[in-house]
This record gives C-alpha cells, structure tokens and sequence, in this order.
C-alpha cells in the first residue's frame, strides 16, 4: 500500500545525509582515491564491493574515474556546488537509480532537498567546496548542529495512505482514519530510573523522584501512572475524533493492554477500593473473557444508536495474525580457505613513510627544531633575529598547508592584478576557517614566493614568469610498482649517499617498517612548471620551522628535508615525471629538459635575500634516476 510518513525528523538525521557528505568530500578532492571509493559505494551511486575491486583493479578506468570527479570539481569551482551536484545526478543516472527501490521516492525527495539546503548554504555564507564540506558535518552531528533544523519535505502524497503521529494530527481532519495500534499501557517500565509526576500536595509541582524511600516511592510511582493513563485517554480522544467521515480502530485482548486507554474506557465499571485507576483497569481487563468483551462492546453499539459498529477481524487478517512463525532455517558463514595476496596494493610517499616520525606538515604544537640566534650570517644577510617576510604568526598544521596550497593552484602567478590576488586568498582562508584579517599577511607572503629568484646559479627564473599554460597544477600520477621493502630502497639510494643525496638518507630508508609492497605507487605533485623548455617540480611547505629568517637558510632547510624525508619524496616525484614526459614529449632526453626540484618553505622565502633563504633547489642526477626506473618498475613497465 503506497504510504507517505509525515515526520518532525530533520534532514540532516537521514541516511542520505550521510551520503550526501561522502559525495561531496569525493567532489571537493578528487585526487584522494579512499573518498572516491567511499562516494561511489554509496546507495546514490551504487557499487558495491565487487564493483569496486573489478573495476579500481584497471588502472584505465580508475584514472577516468578520477578524472570524472575532477571534472565535477573544476565544475564546482567555476559554477557553484548546484550545477556540479546536478551534472554528477544526471551523468551517473542517481534518481533513476533511487526511485527504483521500495523507499525510493523518500530516497530521491531528501537528496533533491539537500542539494537545494546546500546550494543556499553555499550562496548565502559564500563557501567554497572545503566550507560546504564542513558546513554540512556540523548539520549532520548533533553536537555541532545549528538551532534552525530542516524538516523533510513530504515525497509526493497523492493517492497514497498519510502516516501520522497522533501528536502531529491535533487540529487537523481526515475523510477516514485508522487507530490499529491504541493499546498502549499506562505503566512506569524503569521501576528503578527517575519517575516523573505532579506532587499533589504542593500545588501540582511537576517533580522528578530520583530515589525516594520504598514506600514514598511506590506512591510517585502509582501518581505517574494515574497520569499516564489520563494523557493517553487524552490522546485516544484526539485520535478518534480526526476522522471525519469513519475511523476504523481495533481491539481485543493485547498483552500488557490492561492499563491502556481503551481498556479504562470501554471496560472498568467502578474503582476498586485502595486502587488507582490503571490498578482498577488492569484488574477488571484481566476478569474478562471473550464473552464478557464482547458484551461490554455490544452495550456500546446499542447505546451509539448507528454511530458504532462492531465486527469482527477479516479472515484473512486473523489467519495471518495466528499464522506460527516457520522456524528459520539454521545458518553458518562459510569458511574462507583461498589466500590473499596482501602484497599488493596501490603505494604512496606516505603509505612507505608512515612509521617515520617527522613525515608531513609540521603540527601546530610541534616546531620541527631548537631555534636559536643568527649565527654564521654572511656579510649583507638578514640581521639577527629578523622575522620571514612571509607568514609570521600564520597558525600551523595540516589546515594551514591545505589552505596555501588552494591559494597558489587557482592564482595566476603573471596577473599583477592585486583584486584578483586578494579575492583568491579571501576565498582560501573563507574555505578553510581562517580570520580574513590573516588576507593582508598571505597577500604579501605570497607576491614574495611569486617574484623571489629560485634558482642560485643566478637565471632569472621566478614564478611570475610562469603562465598558466606552462603549468599543472596537482598533477597526479599512476605507475606500475615492482615488489620493493625497505631494504630494496635502501640498496637503490646507497652508492648516492653523500653523493647526491644526505648520507644518511640510505640508512633512514631502510629503517623504515613497510610491508613489502607490490602493485602502483600513486601521488600529487603540487605544480609542475615549463621554463625556458626545462620542466621543473614545485612542492609548497607550510612547515613551522622557527621565528627567525635564520631558521629558514640552507643548513636549517636541509635539516628539515632529512627530517620529513623529503629527498625520498622528490625522488619518487622525479621518477613520475620523468616517465610522463617520456610518453608525451617527443625527443625527451632527462638531462636537456628536466630542471630540477624545488621545495618553497612558504614562512620563510625573504625578497631582499633570493633563494637562500626558504627554497631547496636540487637536480637528482640522471643515473640515479635511471637506477630507480631500473629498480622501482616492472621490465615491461
């Protein structure tokens, strides 16, 4: 029987709520493959386990998965969350999918809903996909949820039984309505827990027993129940008189029925002496047999002249009511003997790095080093104790590194425009929860990094120079793994340490605690620019290294790339790079068109003293990537 639940509940407690959040965390970083997986195994977009190992398995049809959601993303960006979510219901069939389960029709009303909540969310507080993300994990915790709830909107209600609770129904008036469940007992279920009731004696105060003495709190007990019994003849009588045309209700001998509101109405006579009236009801409903029922049913027809009828159940109704249960068949979980392959699998830089203790963004409470004075300061350098230009106070943390990255991907480093500029990081630190008053600070950190000389050999290489055609941002790679453990690392990167490389770095690799992994490395590099016909690999580091303009020269800079293992990091960046020209860049020869490595430590890039300070520059030799291609990806890779 098609039915139609009318409900206080807020959209945000919905099971597509939930959905909804995992699509959009998919939509806003579309190049962490987990929140991929985890938005299409939705019920909106409908894989499921299986589909996800077959088709994630083919790295063609992973990549244009991604790509999709980076689709979707740029779509966003440019048009707003309502166009990109509309594109994504259109292209992946979504309502279709929905309106063909049972409770599809209330499945596709509440996502519909959402993304109109959504939309105005994103249009009236001006938040970007990050700020949209967050906005709509507060509504959907209870802890974080605002005053103003959202109640669902009714799927369509045409020709179809209305559900309503008797509370809702107050007021309002239907052709025909059913009571089938009205037995409910007027009695105190947690005997031990707090009981509430009016104190009789003191001006009907409402009070809660916590734990009275026996017998006082015996007579509490017997008071809330004499009240639950009044509320719930209160309520029969709201439910009976809705109708407006017949109400249909059913009654008989329920468990546990003997203090409920019918029961009190239609059978107990007289209070029985030293009773409360659900003792009465209970006792008198209990005396009862089917016979005595019946007449007492009889007698309320008779005295109706014509209003009530009294009839019994249908057969049909009865039959499946004293049906008896088939006894379910006994069931046991079959025992998996095959084996897996827990060797394979998709890789990362942080995946291989995770038991390193220093790896990623420097916290908020954790300065990566002991600060100290200017000392071994060159003639013309900063004076002791200078702040960076840059970032002073800018808080720490993985939220600050996300926000500066979103600055420079959507800037473009040759408009001198500073509206577009201040726009650009308005919008960041607006996304990301930062103050607008950190814009001015951003501002000037970042024309600084743009307009500061990178290389040390002297050209005139700078970031302002770089259009956004001769650029990619967040490029993400693929590549086939060979099986590698740390020791196979170790044993590529030995015969450069110290040539090329920290001489610790081979020792510190082969230290780490991976698994032997075989399968795909995957990773982001932050940009990738073309200059002068050299391509050249950017990562931005928002780590905290210290107050002073000292703390960020080369020795410190140095320190903190053997601190997060970074020079691993570039290697595997290198080692991308180099495979992805190879495929695209006719003539492609390493040592004429790769340029080099260069990791900005945005804090600490100074304008008045070039890349010595903040800026890592680095050109791995040809060899050693040439040893870990050897190394790193299968023969026919």
């Amino acid at each position: 029987i098609p039915s139609v639940l009318y409900t206080t509940s807020s959209l945000f407690e919905t099971a597509e709520a939930v959905e909804m959040g995992r699509i959009l965390l998919a939509m806003a970083r579309p190049e962490h493959e987990g929140l991929l997986r985890a938005a299409l195994a939705t019920i909106a977009l409908g894989w499921d386990g299986a589909s996800l190992e077959t088709r994630f398995s083919d790295a063609r049809e992973r990549e244009e998965w991604l790509l999709r959601f980076r689709a979707c993303h740029e779509t966003w960006r440019e048009r707003g969350f309502i166009h990109a979510f509309l594109d994504l219901l259109r292209r992946e069939s979504v309502l279709q999918r929905l309106l063909g389960l049972p409770d599809g029709e209330r499945r596709a009303t509440n996502m519909l809903h959402l993304s109109e909540v959504l939309h105005q969310a994103e249009t009236w507080q001006e938040l970007g996909p990050e700020g949209l993300v967050k906005w709509l994990s507060e509504q959907v915790d209870p802890r974080t949820r605002g005053t103003e709830e959202q109640p669902l909107r009714l799927e369509s209600d045409r020709n179809a039984v209305r559900l309503v609770t008797i509370h809702k129904s107050k007021g309002l008036e239907y052709p025909i309505v059913f009571c089938p469940f009205i037995w409910h007992p007027s009695v105190v279920r947690d005997r031990k827990g707090p009981v509430a009731f009016h104190e009789r004696t003191d001006g009907f105060r409402l009070t809660l027993d916590l734990g009275s003495p026996r017998p006082e709190r015996e007579q509490h007990i017997a008071l809330a129940e004499e009240e639950a019994l009044s509320e719930n003849l209160r309520l029969l009588y709201v439910a009976f008189t809705r109708a407006r045309n017949r109400c249909y209700t059913v009654w008989g001998r329920f468990n546990q029925a003997g203090t409920s509101a019918p029961a009190y109405l239609f059978h107990t006579r007289r209070p029985e002496s030293g009773r409360t009236p659900p003792q009465s009801s209970a006792l008198q409903y209990e005396r009862l047999g089917e016979s005595d029922m019946r007449a007492d049913l009889a007698s309320l027809q008779d005295a109706s002249k014509g209003s009530i009828e009294l009839a019994p159940l249908p057969a049909a109704a009865r039959s499946r009511l004293a049906k008896p249960v088939a006894q379910p068949p006994r069931l046991s979980a079959k025992v998996f003997e095959g084996r897996i392959d827990r060797s394979w699998g998709i890789a990362s830089f942080s995946s291989l790095t995770s038991s390193h203790p220093h790896g990623g963004e420097i916290g908020e409470d954790e300065p990566a080093f002991e600060t100290t004075g200017g000392s071994g300061r060159e003639t013309g350098g900063p004076a002791p104790g200078e702040a960076p230009a840059g970032l002073a106070g800018f808080p720490a943390g993985t939220r600050s590194g996300t926000c500066l990255h979103a600055v420079f991907e959507t800037l473009d480093f040759t408009d001198p425009d500073p509206i577009a500029l201040s726009e650009a990081v308005q919008k960041a630190l607006l996304d990301h929860g930062f103050d607008r008053d950190w814009e001015e600070t951003v501002c000037r950190m970042v024309r600084t990094v743009i307009s500061t000389p990178l290389d040390p050999g002297g050209t005139d290489l700078r970031l302002d120079r770089i259009s956004r055609g001769n650029r990619l941002n967040e490029l993400s790679f693929f590549f086939p793994l060979r099986p590698v453990s740390p020791h196979d690392l170790r044993e590529l990167l030995l015969p450069y340490g110290g040539n090329g490389l920290p001489e610790t770095l081979p020792e510190r690799v082969g230290r780490l605690r991976f698994s032997p992994v075989r399968g795909t490395l995957r990773g982001f590099v932050d940009l990738v620019f073309r200059y002068e016909d050299r391509y050249y690999i950017v990562d931005w580091k928002s780590n905290d290294l210290g107050p002073s303009l000292e703390d960020y020269r080369g020795e410190r800079i140095e320190a903190a790339m053997a601190d997060g293992l970074y020079h691993l990091q570039y290697l595997l960046y290198t080692l991308a790079l180099d495979r992805y020209l190879s495929h695209r860049l006719p003539g492609y020869d390493y040592t004429l068109h790769f340029g080099g490595v260069f990791y900005i430590f945005l804090r600490g890039v100074h304008p008045d003293y070039g890349p010595g300070y903040g800026v890592f520059h680095t050109l791995p030799p040809e060899p050693l990537i040439r040893r870990l291609r050897q190394g790193l990806l299968p023969r026919k890779g």
